[in-house]
């Protein structure tokens, strides 16, 4: 999909889709909710930085969206990357405060949808609540095998795992080229590496047979397996944790 607003049937149809137990009406009302609050972002916009006020739910249509802390030092963690059909609630236990930067990683289009209309919309969806809750089961399962590898893993192991999670959740893309819209910098503040080590890492990984490379991080993965292994991974299972849905 194109990053703008020309077609908004095609984003709405494509995203966000409730159960089949959700009625004709219920649909209606939260596409009616999407669109109402649908908006282009440009690469590099910023949503919101860490500890404003901050009172809206950003649901990502499509682009991908950089959620991160800084230190006062400068330096970046890069907490997680939210891409089509995922669900960006920053807020924090008091209700109003950011607990981490929000800020776009490419072009894109997202409802930006206020608190309170955002909870009605739970309280009088159900299949919607049913939805949200298993999109945040999802992010928790991806969270916490990344923080393994974080904290066990070397730098060959976060780098396998975080190709094979981005070719699942962009639509399971290993074995075709696709694109990660980030520099060896950001995918390194992702993984706790220096863009030294996610470059060398990278080629390892290439010569190896594993993966191809080519300009601006377009990626081919050869032998998704392999990498899967590297990672840690049983693709399948991982697939079913971290994709709503998946079977």
């Amino acid at each position: 999909m194109q990053s703008n607003l020309n077609d908004r049937a095609t984003f709405l149809e494509e995203s966000f889709l409730l159960s089949s137990t959700a009625d004709l009406s219920q649909k209606r009302l939260w596409q009616d909710a999407l669109q109402r609050h649908l908006r282009a972002f440009e690469k590099g916009a910023h949503f919101v930085h860490e500890g404003e006020n901050w009172s809206f739910v950003v649901c990502v249509l499509d682009g991908w969206l950089t959620l991160s802390k800084s230190l006062d030092t400068g330096q970046v963690q890069i907490l997680d990357f939210a891409m089509h059909n995922d669900i960006v609630e920053p807020t924090a236990g008091d209700g109003r405060t950011a607990i981490f930067n929000v800020q776009a990683q490419t072009d894109g289009v997202a409802a930006v949808i206020p608190l309170p209309v955002w909870s009605a919309l739970l309280h009088d969806l159900p299949p919607l609540a049913q939805l949200v809750y298993a999109t945040e089961a999802a992010v928790r399962s991806r969270r916490a095998e990344r923080t393994l590898r974080l904290g066990k893993g070397s730098a060959e192991m976060r780098v396998a795992h975080a190709l094979v999670e981005f070719c699942i959740r962009l639509g399971d893309r290993c074995g075709e080229v696709f694109h990660v819209p980030l520099t060896q910098q950001a995918l390194g503040d992702f993984l706790g590496l220096s863009s030294v080590h996610v470059c060398r890492t990278t080629r390892r990984l290439s010569r190896a047979g594993i993966l191809e490379l080519t300009d601006h991080m377009d990626i081919r993965v050869l032998e998704p397996h392999k990498l899967a292994d590297l990672a840690g991974l049983d693709p399948q299972m991982f697939r079913r944790e971290i994709m709503p849905g998946a079977k």
